[in-house]
């Protein structure tokens, strides 16, 4: 077979358009949702949120029931170790004051030992009635329970500072014997104290540490009474070449002059020294005076010689020029015997 045009055979592979068109232009199924089913599904949803919190409450509940069970089987007891509890049940309750000299230290025209007494007669207003109140100072006496408030409260009134003072840990000692004698459950324990570390010797920390422990229900508290910033200047002890001389010897007086500052004040500072002997009418007669320069910390080393010292018993002191906080160690006093 022969055509004319056999060119033309090829026009009939436009019969693919119509082909091509019809694929393109069938119609594709959509996917439609039901509202009732969209519906169903978020209450299921919202029903297995729900589910699962109830599950997470109820277990949450029954681990609470057993801890509370286990709780309650071993019977806790809570002990409070300040005033909380029954104000008004009474109280077996020593008052320590530090009457050591350094407590007449001065500020704002008050001693370390006044503002004790304020404080502590203060507190004792606030004891419930019927306590046991007992007042100690720094005095080797043996501690006991005052009769009345009204006895507590004059003692306190009456308190001076002592010139051998004890330690406050032997005062402390002396006070937990006494509470441990007392009947009541609640005891209490004041000190007033500008907390020196010299009123804390530690050889007896061991032994007041057990003894606080062996008297149970036995609170300790410390009102520190103390000054941030103290100021003072002090004479040491006394260094005497000797304390018997012939009347042709000379008496060699040595000590340290000690400055206590606050960072506030100046670096240096001057202050003099004198040297004064009681005659035989025992008048001080002053018959030296030296003037030095101290640092805080430092000191400075005060001397004094003394001849021609008349035959029997010389008595003296040195003495700071000037006033500090603490006039009890500014004076120093010396006794010397000189033989014919």
């Amino acid at each position: 077979m022969t055509f004319v045009n056999f060119s033309l055979l090829f026009g009939g592979l436009l019969v693919a358009v119509p082909i091509v068109l019809h694929l393109v232009m069938r119609q594709k199924p959509r996917l439609l949702e039901f509202p009732a089913l969209r519906f169903i599904q978020k209450r299921h949803e919202a029903n297995r949120r729900r589910l699962r919190l109830q599950h997470l409450l109820l277990l949450l509940l029954r681990a609470g029931v057993i801890a509370f069970l286990a709780f309650a089987l071993a019977r806790p007891t809570v002990q409070f170790a300040g005033s909380l509890g029954s104000q008004e049940a009474p109280v077996a309750a020593a008052l320590i004051f530090d009457t050591a000299a350094r407590m007449e230290y001065r500020q704002d025209n008050q001693t370390r030992l006044e503002t004790a007494k304020r404080l502590g007669l203060w507190l004792l207003g606030q004891l419930p009635p019927d306590s046991q109140i007992a007042v100690l100072d720094a005095r080797r006496e043996p501690a006991h329970f005052q009769v009345e408030r009204g006895a507590a409260e004059q003692r306190i009134k009456r308190l001076a500072v002592t010139a051998n003072a004890d330690s406050l840990t032997e005062v402390v000692e002396r006070a937990l014997r006494l509470l441990e004698r007392s009947e009541l459950p609640r005891r209490e324990v004041y000190i007033f104290s500008d907390l020196a570390l010299k009123a804390w010797p530690t050889a007896n920390a061991a032994r007041l540490h057990d003894l606080s422990t062996a008297v149970p229900g036995t609170t300790i508290q410390l009102i520190d009474v103390g000054v941030p910033e103290p100021s003072n200047f002090a004479l040491g002890e006394l260094r005497l070449s000797s304390q018997v001389l012939s009347s042709r010897g000379t008496l060699t007086i040595q000590c340290d002059l000690l400055r206590m500052a606050a960072p506030s004040e100046p670096a240096s500072e001057q202050r003099s020294v004198e040297l004064f002997l009681l005659d035989e009418n025992r008048q001080a007669v002053k018959r030296a005076e030296q003037s030095y320069t101290v640092e805080p910390g430092k000191g400075a080393q005060v001397e004094f010689s003394l001849g021609a010292l008349p035959s029997g018993t010389n008595q003296g002191y040195l003495r700071i020029v000037g006033q500090d906080g603490l006039a009890a160690d500014d004076t120093r006093y010396f006794t010397v015997a000189v033989q014919p």
